[in-house]
């Protein structure tokens, strides 16, 4: 089905004078066009119309056979030329489904190929959840969570999301999409460190530490200073009454490690083309799995 719609209103996202401008919209799941897919809000697979195919799991399985559909939102408009993009998405992946979020881009009379944003199932059974490298064309690239315009790229003013949602050719089950959103920026020049001149918020959450968990699991990046992310994002959870089940706990990381929500989310957030679990969306989608709602507005990587 294909419906026409204005396109959902962005918002721009008050900043400082000396920041870039940025803008913030939510995809209207209500309209777009969609192939194989059912829905309003969440999005579902649909009973026929699916599509057929191969996946090659790049860090696993060979020949994952699957049916898919697809949903494509509404062209956005950008009250500014902008150079970098951050999808979002909230989704529920059961056993046997994925889901890959894309984003094209136009401006200056030309649209831009689909950059893959994330190829994600909450679980790591079925798939390894993973970013996607050598996207590179003379429009851009996406460097991990992030679509950055290529320096002597035209200018882009506009943008669309499109979501594929997978299940297994022997399952099922289906994906449940329930909100996909971006936030984009103006081109800007970041001082490192930034300056800082607010004021502190001492937020009440767990005290965690991501340097007591170093060493653990090399697999998923060996804790340490790189798990700031989902440390961060675990402390978060828990000030929200969010955290894993002991059941959840029990199973991993295991008795034998302390602040065990921290391993696990190192684990469910990780991605495998990054090597880390620092993939900012990836980390608020996994809230998802605890029935909350999240997006990423920020950029800069």
């Amino acid at each position: 089905m294909s419906t026409s719609t204005p396109a959902p209103t962005p918002t721009l996202v008050p900043q400082p004078a000396d920041a870039p401008a940025v803008s913030f919209a939510r995809a209207d799941l209500a309209h777009g066009s969609s192939n194989g897919v059912t829905g309003t809000g969440p999005l579902t697979l649909a009973a026929s119309g699916l599509v057929s195919g191969s996946y090659d799991d790049p860090y696993g399985q060979t020949g994952i056979g699957y049916q898919s559909g697809s949903w494509t939102s509404d062209w956005v408009p950008v009250a500014f030329a902008f150079d970098e993009l951050v999808a979002s998405w909230n989704a529920e992946t059961p056993a046997s489904t994925w889901i890959k979020l894309e984003m094209q881009a136009r401006g200056s009379g030309r649209e831009t190929k689909f950059y893959a944003m994330m190829t994600w199932a909450s679980g790591d059974t079925d798939i390894h959840r993973t970013s996607t490298p050598g996207q590179g064309s003379p429009d851009g690239d996406v460097n991990i969570d992030t679509f950055k315009r290529a320096g002597g790229a035209a200018p882009l003013d506009s943008y669309r999301l499109r979501v594929t949602l997978y299940q297994r050719s022997d399952s099922t089950a289906t994906p449940s999409v329930q909100m996909l959103a971006a936030m984009v920026s103006a081109p800007f020049k970041y001082e490192i460190p930034s300056p800082f001149d607010g004021s502190a918020i001492d937020l009440q959450v767990p005290a965690f530490s991501q340097e007591e968990h170093k060493g653990e699991f090399p697999e998923y990046d060996g804790g340490g200073e790189a798990w700031c992310s989902p440390t961060s994002t675990a402390m978060v959870l828990g000030a929200l009454g969010a955290s894993p089940s002991d059941d959840e706990l029990e199973k991993f990381p295991g008795p034998a490690y302390g602040d065990p929500q921290v391993d696990f989310a190192a684990r469910y957030t990780y991605d495998w083309n990054y090597k880390g679990a620092g993939n900012w969306p990836a980390n608020v989608a996994y809230a998802t799995h605890f029935g909350l709602e999240g997006s990423s507005r920020a950029s800069g990587r």
